[in-house]
């Protein structure tokens, strides 16, 4: 789903959620349950490719039929890919095993309409170097309290592998894309860990600086959370 007209997943009595459409759509739908669990619960503006999601069905409409029936009850801004039958006991939130965040950025000194929904401008050249010896620092358990928007009682995630790579999308813009797959997030911590490798990416602070910050597990010490229009859910892991 594309999540810039939306107040993120999970419903919200001020704004309309990408969770409240596909519960609509359900609705219309004969033998589903129109309540869904999710493997993230994406904040406003956030993008996904891979959101996975859990309901019950009666079995009336078969499983291969789902997504074109969904699709066509479900707003432009969001398609269901495929589905599949599985376990009771399976939870798209509880059963999941990890996730991969995306956060992109694109280098232009004008905006690029085609992509200014999906990436953030920075206008000029980055470190990709410096950017990724910084990224590393973060792979392994941590307490990531420093790049999370409020205190939260389970800060300690482990990341499971970091990448910094380049795209080229519409118009030959350059695109510098931060992937990040982790056993879990906390609130705001993709986009904190994303503005704090941008300043190292501008020369503003020096790659070793992650180490130091995950440490002091300051919010203050960290770079800025960068806007949520270039953060995407990519993909959730469950057990075979």
């Amino acid at each position: 789903y594309d999540g810039t007209d939306f107040c993120g997943w999970q419903r919200q009595h001020n704004g309309l959620s990408v969770q409240q459409v596909v519960e609509e759509a359900m609705s219309h739908l004969p033998g589903l349950v129109p309540h869904v669990v999710a493997a993230g619960r994406t904040d406003a503006g956030v993008h996904a490719s891979g959101q996975v999601i859990s309901f019950w069905s009666s079995g009336v409409l078969p499983v291969e039929k789902l997504p074109l029936a969904l699709n066509s009850q479900l707003p432009p801004a969001v398609a269901a890919q495929c589905a599949e039958v599985v376990g009771d006991s399976f939870h798209a939130t509880k059963s999941c095993l990890w996730r991969r965040y995306s956060y992109r950025i694109y280098l232009s000194i004008c905006p690029a309409p085609l992509i200014d929904r999906f990436a953030y401008r920075v206008p000029g050249e980055l470190d990709l170097e410096a950017m990724r010896q910084a990224s590393a620092q973060l792979l392994g358990q941590h307490d990531f309290s420093a790049f999370a928007t409020k205190e939260e009682r389970q800060p300690v995630k482990k990341v499971l592998a970091v990448n910094i790579t380049t795209e080229q999308f519409v118009s030959q813009v350059p695109v510098i894309k931060l992937t990040v797959m982790a056993n879990g997030f906390l609130r705001g911590m993709m986009r904190g860990m994303a503005g704090t490798l941008l300043e190292v990416g501008k020369g503003e602070r020096p790659p070793d600086d992650l180490a130091r910050i995950l440490k002091a597990r300051d919010r203050r010490l960290a770079g800025p959370n960068l806007p949520a229009k270039g953060l995407c859910l990519e993909e959730a892991g469950y057990p075979e």
